[in-house]
């Protein structure tokens, strides 16, 4: 590309220096010289009235001539120029249209460097302090988010540390083609992790809440099976059998909180399903 715009430039120049050299000079000049070198023939005594008239001279015609000659060459240059400008401008501006594309996607491997190190600090408090299905959960996002940080690192370093003449478009058109499909599976790859990550936290974040919840619930539907058998005068003692399991489990759920949350979100789910039946049960107890 350097070979090339050196050959326009250098084919430029001779085509100015040749026009140049061939422009001729103005053809009324050297009759004009002539005539002011030439003695002035001597008057016959005339009449006063009439004058010597003298012989048409070719020079106006020769000037138009010469001059409709310069016109046409330096027309033919200033087309050849501006044309050879607007190559110009068009190599320069795709090379610099690439070199864009290149910091664009050096900015988003950043970002996705920032953001994986981002969701590795959010699992910190739980490695090594975690349980069961969360302790599970957090080995294996930690491993992806330490491959997913040397692989983004590496990605960058290439990005940054390549030096690529911006007018070489095949090594920059290779270079954004295989940074944007590394760039595009890394976040894809980041994308699976983060709902892992998010799975941990908003189980931790919703569990105590939810356990208040389904503990206000149980013991509403204890007090209506209380109600129940004083006016039927008939024990549940399988509902209330099932009650009390309840409560231990919710308990159970509450005790884990902190080193499984994404095991007692489990247990809370069975429970509250549990908890939603018998209450459907009392209801039709109820309709009877």
């Amino acid at each position: 590309m350097k070979k090339l715009l050196l050959g326009v430039m250098l084919t430029l120049g001779l085509l100015i220096h040749q026009n140049a050299l061939a422009d001729p000079a103005p053809a009324g000049s050297l009759p004009s010289e002539k005539a002011k070198e030439a003695p002035e023939p001597a008057r016959a005594v005339q009449p006063p009235a009439e004058k010597p008239q003298e012989p048409p001279s070719a020079t106006p015609a020769s000037e138009k001539a010469a001059q409709s000659g310069k016109i046409k060459i330096s027309a033919g240059t200033f087309f050849l120029v501006l044309g050879t400008v607007q190559i110009l401008l068009v190599v320069l501006g795709c090379g610099l249209f690439y070199k864009l594309r290149v910091g664009w996607l050096r900015y988003k491997a950043q970002r996705l460097l920032v953001n994986v190190k981002g969701a590795a600090e959010e699992l910190r408090p739980y490695e090594g302090n975690s349980e069961g299905s969360t302790e599970s959960i957090v080995k294996q996002a930690d491993v992806r988010l330490a491959n997913l940080t040397v692989a983004v690192s590496q990605r960058l370093t290439v990005l940054t540390g390549t030096k690529i003449f911006f007018l070489r478009f095949i090594k920059l058109s290779r270079l954004i083609r295989d940074s944007k499909g590394e760039l595009k599976r890394l976040r894809s790859s980041f994308k699976e992790v983060r709902a892992e990550v998010r799975r941990v936290l908003e189980a931790a974040r919703a569990l105590s809440p939810r356990l208040q919840r389904l503990a206000d619930q149980r013991a509403a539907v204890e007090a209506e099976v209380q109600s129940w058998t004083a006016e039927l005068a008939f024990p549940l003692n399988h509902t209330y059998e099932e009650l009390e399991r309840l409560r231990q489990e919710l308990q159970q759920a509450s005790d884990t909180a902190q080193p499984d949350p994404v095991g007692a979100q489990r247990i809370a789910s069975q429970a509250e399903a549990r908890l939603q039946s018998m209450s459907r049960d009392i209801k039709d107890l109820a309709s009877i």
